[in-house]
């Protein structure tokens, strides 16, 4: 980092924005990068935490995303296509993660009665107690992560996070201003 840098790499950022580019808007780049820096160090210390599940084909939160919403949706179970619509990813890389969890042996697969060609995954007991307790693990991180926090900043950040998250997924960005298709 350059010499004399607040240890505050947020501000200094805008700092330095505002010095290179002095006509452009810069209010809401702190918010960004603020939680840019959250969810990078939020994420960082999740992926540790996962680690641990590592012998059980556990390669980061992706897979414990998978297996908590197979977790949640109980006995209906999902299919791959459900898990790719909720998970925003495509089917070919949701049926890989499925297939390698699955020699694991913590998912089962049940024959569909709408459509032969697909099947729905359930966790067995093995797979259900590991979700539990990655899910355990991840929430023992978060609340560390927000500890330094009282309750009314929680309610009020939670508020916040819940409004900006609404709004996105209202207005979705198709593209960036200025920036071809």
């Amino acid at each position: 980092m350059i010499a004399n840098t607040p240890v505050d790499h947020a501000e200094w950022s805008i700092q330095r924005w505002e010095e290179i580019l002095p006509e452009a808007d810069h209010s809401f780049g702190l918010f960004g990068l603020r939680i840019e820096q959250v969810t990078d160090v939020l994420n960082s210390a999740q992926k540790r935490t996962l680690r641990r599940f590592s012998h059980y084909g556990i390669s980061g939160i992706d897979d414990f995303r998978t297996l908590a919403l197979i977790r949640r949706a109980g006995d209906l179970g999902m299919t791959v296509s459900e898990l790719a619509d909720f998970l925003g990813a495509t089917r070919g890389a949701i049926s890989n993660r499925i297939q390698r969890l699955y020699e694991q042996d913590i998912l089962e697969r049940h024959d569909c009665d709408r459509d032969r060609r697909s099947y729905k995954l359930t966790l067995n007991r093995q797979g259900k107690q590991l979700v539990d307790e990655m899910y355990h693990a991840i929430n023992n991180v978060r609340a560390q992560f927000f500890s330094q926090l009282n309750d009314e900043q929680l309610e009020s950040l939670s508020d916040a996070l819940a409004t900006i998250a609404r709004g996105s997924l209202e207005h979705v960005v198709v593209g960036i201003p200025g920036e071809p298709g």
